[in-house]
């Protein structure tokens, strides 16, 4: 029966296969290593080529057979499918077909079931109504128990809901809802106690799913608490199993398709099954592999199998968590671990790991490609585990030398228990070089930092000019695995790369060396262009390495050592967790720690409006989230780290980071999150007495202290190195900010001191910079703050469910655009709703000086004293010397601040009747200081004040206010920079919006006559968006914005738009702005945010002159076809970037048409286009350059024929599309003479000697072209040696002297060897006029070296990476050597060709 119905799902599906089928050679690869092929089969499919089809079903043909054999074998070859782009949507049809077959709901198969049914189609399955559970029921008692409290749960519920039952109907159709199949029971039920006997009848003792939709959905309230109390109490339970109950029982209640092998992690440990719990197991696993696994199941032997799940993606990750942690498994008695094709460790002398390879090698004779893998790969294994023995041993004798050396100095280090911050911060090699003379010197020793930092850098190109020395080197590795390229370009992108475009096209052109090239030239731009380089290149090395490839391997050493020979350190950032084997305390100790536990003061309280807590959805997790894409913040998952690891969290000032704090402090005490903890403790940094103990020598102290303060049953956290604690050090940036080397020494001796301890930190984005270089962060999270839903259910909450007051303050809100945008900041909306329920205010502040204005004088009047004036003055003057001072708590009594300050805690060592207080929020010194500045400054010293600190990050919002304040008036204003920085301050709009003055901000605005918005230092909001908007609008000047990769989205757009059109009245009124240029490159606008952008006026439309959508997430649909009709408004559009969008064949057309149109377009770029669309292009517009991609071979071949159609094209540019000689002959060869373009670009097309020969040979009779640049293809030392052979000829050329000359040639990133570079050199010295040819960067140390007698008579530099090569010439009878475009007479070109020109030592004069 299963037999037959698998042949009839496959049969049905296979003409689709055989037409559908994509890369069958790779699909083929991969069902080798999965065991459903043999390597014959393989060796067929592969020796099947060039015909695809073929190739389709020689392979198809393979996998019925097999399916014969074992059925099941139908759902790893549809998983297989899964794992490659272009087969995604086969194998997701075939998976479906199977599991409504196979695993639907009445019919679950064991395996056992499954392997005699393929024998014997006969035999009858026996249904099941769930998937078996891993609580086995010969466990009588311990089941009893648990069924038990089901029942007591349910009993429970069941009362509540009879008290106030939801209408019957109501009921019933909710539940048919959630699961259909229960309709015909449904509809013969009659009453409450029937609906109540189904849904118990649809639970399970470990799924009470239907039960808790019912509570949720019908607002059970009284409910709910018995479901949280039993879910607590069965996963304890469960936690508490001992391994032997477990053992061959699957963890998945939801049968899934098995893992293929390539996907699964497999620990053996030399454990007893009964002397174990599940937790033990669960604990070993998470511990040593974060979350990218899944638990699957648990065997035993001798010994314990553990195996688990995880995605094909993260392979690469996955093996450098299980590295990092492999010492903490050996500890745990790890007998062997893979991950996987490959073995990472066995408990065996490293020459034995071999053997099991090799007797899989004997096992596949006639598999030739699988020996030489399988070899390579034990070769591989003994490779690494030598070198991590050698690390090992080298990093243990350091440490012991430093040790030693500490006890001499007495100098502090942290524990050689806990690697971490030691090897995240200190150089082994400094220290190890250093040590006789730190010998001699004690007292130069003890005043060194704890933290050493990076050696001097050689420049900020160094990175991505050392990785230009080997790019070559890392494609010729690449192309000779496509598995190895699909999982390094994975890992590149999640942990590197900005954008996932690269990857896409990447895996499109996995098949051949253009998609090695394009990883290599993507990894390249990233390092040229990244933030910080030097880490950069860190992450990269530990990425290759990570693949435990052993050529990739031996590259990196190649890196490393070239690194050394420049004296530039690339070690790397390193995090190795150590933990030790420390009891956890018992759940009873816990209860009582929570039970003993303090909360502090609720932050929110000083504002009393929303007691509860409302989460934040509005969160970026940096380095996981996709650019743009936003995460709702679950306080379990922010916590889900490995112990030992730090957490960032940063957010603009009232955006909440106070908040959470404290609701993970609550969360925790209620038992309803972070129960994987033991202990929290909170140190505020705002608190006095923090700031006093402070430092290396105290800070212990200080945390015995705050124990002492929040348990009144203390625990013992000191003894275990902080083991299951949460420590939580709220508000970085309210620390006094002198002495930042000491903050580092602080945190170093916290680490030291609680290494075993999950530590978070909280902080404004101004100052993460100062931790990020000192720590190691696991996770870096930025709050954004509430989203619409946020917002409402806040007002909802804060109005007490009064509908009519809801809509009164949202329809309010409408006639305050400004403060709207603001209102995603928690602490503004909690303001707004306090001064729109005061009901001394009538109208609302439109600012948000006024905000704070009003929310000021609301308090005032509310703690109104007879000299309320003179108290006001001493509090804003309070504010404006703590700012300067850095100083946020004051020796003040609270009783005379009108209600502006709050108590804090007590100073100790001082009179009891002075107390420390704060400000109510940060944010109320900032403007309190700010009217300090305006009231009691005049307008000279304002002046140096607002032009001292206007540029100033930090005091960025008390200038905001000061702006607001003052309204810039008495040319106040003239002070606003808004051109010449580096990096836009784009926070000076929000200057401009505070004066309510729009005359006056469009006055300010076109004082300058070009506003660049580029290089905005910081992340892009929506509402930076809607200012950007209004300033815009406001401006009759001309504009550019610069935003590749910042994750804008649609939603930027229509705030972008949203804030142009409220200031539309201004703008109809005199002349628009001119947008010369808009970048929205690389950021998922999409269609809807496309069109939103070109619903602005025609008036800005017409005077866009450079306008980059290139991967923009663009696609065809009705949406984009509205779009079209509005680029015939682009009447001064020069410029249009539009590649790498997500179009097919023939879908650009009718945009293409209409860019023809425009008179003054002279640059278009695009990918895939139809040989229609490449032939319109050229033949009906006027373009004088053109930039296509992803070709395919009709293209290429119609858009070389149809060059001679375009006569004012100057430059024409082809990448990643391949070229064959076929094309050339037929199409370059004769339309190149006819063209009239300069520069000829064919980049990454594939293209080989015999190709680059004919198009030399074709250049030689174009009479105007220039330059040629055939880099990053697979030309070898036959065509580079024609190429040197033809540089005389190419100058020359064969045509009549008023030809121009060809005078570069870019070939880097071929085949070449040193031969074709020695004929390059020795044919360039020879010529007597300039030639530069541009080679690898990796030929330079050859040049220079083995070339000596040449690299003298050579100019030789280094221009993007590549190394340019010139012939140097004496000038002769006073002129100069002739340019790339003046042309030669003909007596010079007749002489001087085999002799060299008088030779010219040295370098040249700059």
């Amino acid at each position: 029966m299963c037999l037959s119905l698998a042949i009839d799902i496959f049969n049905t599906r296979r003409p689709l296969l055989s037409q559908s089928l994509s890369d069958p050679v790779s699909v083929a690869i991969m069902l080798q290593r999965e065991g459903v092929i043999t390597g014959q089969v393989l060796a067929s499919v592969e020796s099947a080529s060039p015909s695809v089809a073929s190739q389709r079903e020689v392979l198809l043909d393979a996998i019925i057979v097999a399916i014969h054999g074992k059925y099941s074998i139908l759902q790893t070859f549809a998983s297989v499918l899964c794992k490659f782009t272009g087969n995604v949507k086969l194998g997701t049809v075939i998976q479906r077909d199977y599991d409504k077959a196979f695993n639907n709901k009445n019919q679950v198969i064991s395996d056992d079931e499954a392997q005699e049914s393929s024998d014997s189609d006969s035999k009858k399955l026996t249904p099941t109504n769930v998937a078996p559970l891993y609580i086995p029921q010969y466990k009588s008692q311990d089941f009893d128990v648990l069924s038990a409290k089901f029942a007591k749960m349910f009993s429970s519920i069941r009362k509540v809901i009879s008290k106030c039952p939801p209408p019957l109907e109501d009921l019933k159709t909710f539940i048919e809802d959630f699961n259909s199949d229960l309709e015909a029971e449904l509809s013969a039920i009659k009453n409450l106690q029937g609906v109540m006997r189904l849904i118990r009848k649809n639970c399970s003792l470990i799924n009470i799913v239907i039960l808790e939709a019912v509570v949720e959905h019908f607002e059970i309230d009284d409910a709910q608490k018995y479901i949280d109390d039993y879910k607590r109490e069965i996963d304890e339970s469960c936690r508490n199993l001992s391994v032997d109950l477990c053992l061959n029982e699957p963890f998945d209640v939801v049968r899934a398709s098995p893992p293929l092998k390539c996907e699964t992690a497999t620990y053996v440990l030399g454990w007893e099954a009964t002397e174990h719990k599940l937790k033990d197991v669960t604990d070993i696993v998470s511990k040593s592999s974060g979350k990218f696994v899944k638990l699957v199941d648990i065997k035993s032997t001798h010994s314990i199998t553990i195996t688990c799940s995880f995605p094909h993606s993260l392979t690469g990750a996955l093996i450098i968590k299980l590295s990092e942690n492999l010492e903490l498994l050996i500890k745990n008695g790890l007998m062997m671990l893979t991950v996987g094709y490959c073995t990472i460790w066995k408990k065996q002398k490293m020459q034995e790991i071999q053997e099991p390879l090799e007797e899989e090698i004997k096992e596949q004779p006639h598999d030739t490609k699988r020996h030489k893998e399988l070899k390579e790969t034990a070769q591989q294994l003994t490779n690494i585990l030598s070198e991590k023995e050698k690390e090992l041993n080298k990093i243990k004798e350091e440490i012991h030398e430093e040790l030693s050396l500490i006890k001499k100095t007495k100098t502090v280090f942290p524990a050689s228990a806990n690697l971490f911050w030691l090897l995240a911060s200190v150089d082994f090699s400094q220290i190890a070089m250093s040590t006789k003379s730190q010998v001699g010197t004690k007292q130069q020793s003890q005043k060194k930092s704890d933290v050493v930092k990076l050696p001097k850098k050689k420049g900020p190109h160094y990175p991505s000019w050392l990785f230009a020395h080997f790019c070559d080197e890392l494609v010729s590795i690449l192309i000779k695995d496509r598995d190895l390229l699909l999982h390094l370009t994975d890992s590149v992108t999640i942990n590197l790369l900005k954008h996932p475009v690269d990857m896409k096209k990447i895996q499109r052109n996995s098949h051949s060396i253009i998609g090695c090239k394009m990883l290599a030239n993507a990894v390249l731009e990233y390092l040229s262009k990244a933030k910080c380089p030097d880490y950069a290149i860190c992450d990269l090395l530990l990425i290759l390495e990570s693949e435990g490839n052993v050529e990739l391997t031996s590259l990196v050493n190649e890196i490393r050592k070239q690194a050394e020979k420049h004296s530039y350190n690339i070690k790397p950032k390193t995090n190795i967790q150590v933990f030790l084997s420390v009891a956890h305390a018992s759940p009873k100790c816990i209860q009582n720690f929570r039970t003993s536990f303090q909360l502090p003061l609720d932050p929110k309280c000083s504002l009393m409006v929303v007691s509860e807590f409302i989460p934040l959805n509005k969160v970026t997790l940096k380095g996981e989230n996709t650019i743009g894409q936003m995460s709702q913040l679950s306080i379990d998952e922010l916590c889900n780290v490995p112990p030992s690891s730090w957490i960032l969290i940063e957010g603009v000032s009232g955006i909440g980071k106070s908040t959470l704090a404290y609701e993970m402090l609550k969360q925790w005490k209620d038992g309803t999150a972070l129960q994987n903890y033991s202990y929290v403790l909170l140190l505020r940094f705002r608190n006095e007495n923090v700031h006093q103990y402070w430092s290396p020598s105290k800070v212990t102290q200080l945390i015995q202290e705050c124990l002492n303060e929040q348990y009144h049953e203390q625990p013992d956290i000191l003894s275990n190195s902080g083991q299951d604690l949460l420590l939580i050090l709220e508000g970085y940036d309210e620390l006094p900010k002198k002495e930042l080397e000491c903050h580092a020494q602080v945190f170093y001796q916290l680490n030291r001191n609680f290494h075993n301890a999950v530590v978070v930190i909280t902080t404004h984005p101004s100052f993460s910079y100062q931790l990020s270089d000192k720590i190691l962060f696991a996770k870096k999270i930025e709050i954004i703050g509430f989203d619409k839903p946020n917002q409402d259910q806040y007002i909802k909450v804060a109005f007490k469910n009064d509908k009519a007051k809801q809509d009164q303050f949202k329809e309010s809100i409408k006639s305050c655009p400004i403060i709207a945008q603001h209102l995603s900041v928690p602490l503004h909306l909690a303001i707004m709703i306090k001064v729109f329920s005061s009901s001394t205010q009538k109208l609302l502040p439109q600012t948000i000086t006024e905000l704070y204005e009003s929310f000021a004088m609301i308090l005032i009047c509310k703690n109104s004293p007879q000299n309320e004036e003179s108290i006001f003055k001493k509090c804003c003057e309070i504010a404006y010397e703590g700012l300067l001072k850095q100083q946020i708590v004051f020796d003040c009594d609270e009783t005379n601040t009108l209600g502006l300050m709050q108590r804090e805690s007590k100073i100790p060592g001082k009179d009891g009747g002075i107390k420390a207080v704060s400000f109510l929020h940060f944010k109320m010194q900032e403007f309190l200081a700010a009217y300090h500045m305006q009231a009691e400054f005049l307008l000279k010293e304002q002046k140096k004040l607002f032009e001292k600190y206007n540029s100033h990050q930090q005091l960025f919002p008390t200038m905001h206010f000061f702006s607001g304040l003052t309204k810039l008036q008495k040319d106040l204003h003239k002070i606003v920079k808004l051109t010449g920085a580096y990096t836009f301050p784009l926070d000076q709009f929000y200057h401009l919006m505070e004066i309510k003055n729009d005359a006056l901000v469009s006055e300010m605005l076109n004082e300058n006559g070009m506003i660049d918005v580029s290089r905005v230092s910081r992340a892009i909001t929506v509402q930076d968006f809607y200012i950007l908007g209004r300033c815009f609008g406001l401006s009759s000047c001309s504009w550019k914005f610069g935003f590749t990769i910042r994750g804008l989205t649609s939603e930027h757009m229509k705030m972008f738009v949203s804030g142009f059109t409220d200031v539309l009245p201004y703008v109809q009124s005199r002349q628009s702005p001119n947008l010369e240029r808009i970048v929205l490159s690389l950021n998922p606008i999409g269609n809807e945010g496309l069109a939103t952008f070109l619903s602005l006026p025609r008036s800005v439309l017409r005077t866009i002159t450079e306008f980059f959508l290139r991967a923009a997430s663009l696609m065809n649909n009705d949406c984009f076809k509205d779009c079209i009709t509005k680029f015939e408004h682009f009447h001064a559009l020069e410029t249009f970037l539009f590649h790498d969008n997500e179009f097919k064949e023939g879908e650009q057309q009718q945009l293409i048409d209409v860019l023809c149109t425009l008179k003054h377009l002279e640059k278009v770029s695009f990918s895939s286009l139809s040989p229609q669309e490449c032939f319109t292009l050229l033949s009906q517009s006027h373009l004088t350059e053109l930039e296509l991609y992803e070709l395919s071979f009709e293209s290429v071949e119609e858009l070389l024929i149809s060059l001679t159609q375009c006569m004012t094209l100057k430059c024409i540019e082809l990448y990643q599309s391949p070229i064959t000689k076929e094309i050339v002959e037929r199409s370059l060869r004769h339309s190149l003479p006819h063209c009239t373009f300069k520069e000829l670009k064919l980049i990454n097309c594939k293209i080989d000697s015999k190709m680059a020969n004919l198009i030399i040979d074709a250049a030689m009779y174009s009479p105007t072209l220039q330059v040629i640049d055939l880099s990053d293809n697979v030309i070898d030392d036959e065509g580079g040696c024609y190429i040197a052979s033809k540089l005389c000829a190419l100058y020359q050329k064969l045509l009549p002297s008023p030809a121009k000359k060809i005078t570069q040639l870019f070939l880097q990133h071929n085949c070449f060897t040193e031969t074709s570079i020695k004929e390059f050199t020795c044919k360039l010295i020879q010529l007597p006029y300039t030639f530069t040819i541009h080679l690898s960067l990796q030929w330079k140390d050859y040049i220079e070296t083995k070339l000596r007698h040449v690299e003298e008579l050579l100019l030789i530099n280094v221009q993007n990476d590549n190394l340019v090569l010139q012939a140097r010439h004496e000038p002769q009878h006073g002129t100069q050597a002739p340019s790339a475009t003046d042309s030669t007479n003909e007596d010079d070109t007749e002489s001087g060709w085999n002799k060299v020109k008088k030779k010219r030592r040295g370098r040249p004069s700059k």
